[in-house]
């Protein structure tokens, strides 16, 4: 990829939304009645989503250490 510090920013601001998606869950869960399998089956796709969003800002910023663009 060719990524520069904003790409850089813009990954950091998506991994953050998992505060927002916490608290959708949390509203979800206190407004209706959700089983257990239902919470554990969310949590599971949440956890495998932000893996993705964390491995992509990783790499990014693996790239822009390695060519030197940031220090």
């Amino acid at each position: 990829m060719n990524y520069n510090r904003f790409d850089l920013e813009q990954h950091i601001l998506k991994c953050w939304n998992i505060t927002d998606d916490i608290d959708v869950l949390y509203r979800a869960m206190c407004d209706t009645e959700m089983d257990k399998d239902k919470i554990a089956n969310i949590l599971l796709g949440m956890k495998q989503l932000y893996d993705f969003k964390f491995d992509i800002l990783f790499n990014c910023f693996e790239e822009l250490v390695n060519e030197k663009k940031i220090t």
